[in-house]
């Protein structure tokens, strides 16, 4: 399993004072847009999932399906009729990422929004990639960040 170390990233974190919502928390999650931003300039697609999320078989030939011009992520709604992509609803606990240029455009744009931000990295997902409010939605389950043409497409 590939390892990464980032120099960047905070030290001093006991579980303690690092709960969600802490500003602890919030250091940490900006951690990850960070570290996937340097491997997908390594030339590396990313399947980042956090430790609580469940596979129940591989996801990869999936979420690869959607192809080039695509990153593919969690919805935090759960709704069988309506949309999935309201308001700030992308997880970035889950997603797959290509490494090509506008991915990388796009999750440039997160890490430096998500560094100007007070809150965790996820809202700076949504806001960039959908725009603030869903400004950028183009259906039910899928968003087009109009500066690079990458779809997001909501799972």
């Amino acid at each position: 399993m590939p390892v990464f170390y980032d120099p960047s990233a905070p030290r001093n974190i006991s579980f303690n004072d690092c709960h969600f919502g802490t500003k602890c928390f919030q250091r940490v999650t900006k951690v990850k847009s960070r570290l996937v931003l340097k491997i997908l300039k390594l030339g590396y697609n990313v399947l980042l999932s956090d430790v609580d999320v469940n596979w129940f078989r591989n996801p990869l030939q999936f979420l690869t399906s959607f192809g080039p011009g695509f990153l593919v992520a969690q919805s935090d709604e759960y709704n069988k009729t309506g949309p999935i992509n309201l308001p700030r609803r992308l997880n970035s606990g889950f997603y797959f990422a290509r490494s090509d240029a506008p991915t990388i455009t796009v999750i440039d744009k997160v890490v430096i929004h998500a560094a100007n931000s007070g809150l965790s990295e996820q809202p700076s997902f949504y806001d960039v990639m959908c725009g603030e409010g869903g400004s950028n939605r183009i259906s039910d389950n899928r968003c087009l960040d109009p500066e690079t043409n990458l779809t997001v497409h909501f799972l």
